[in-house]
């Protein structure tokens, strides 16, 4: 398969995925905030302003499938 026709199939099946909804955003930030509550804040900071960004990030973010990526990603991945 040439790399046009990847492209444009990853392209499709983008368009088919909805982005998430509050309350998954919601969900996925409580998730988010006992890791921080658990483990730290990495590099130092305030659980809240870890939480902030995190969620200005999911929720900016242009793309579906990206949106899911950052939203499932632990504080650990984040900061590395």
């Amino acid at each position: 398969m040439r790399i046009a026709d990847r492209i444009a199939r990853l392209e499709r099946a983008g368009d088919a995925d909805p982005r998430m909804t509050a309350a998954e955003i919601d969900a996925a930030a409580d998730r988010y905030e006992a890791e921080l509550q658990q483990d730290g804040v990495p590099g130092g900071g305030t659980t809240a302003s870890a939480v902030a960004a995190w969620r200005g990030m999911v929720e900016q973010t242009g793309e579906a499938w990206l949106q899911r990526i950052y939203a499932g990603m632990t504080p650990a991945d984040l900061y590395a």
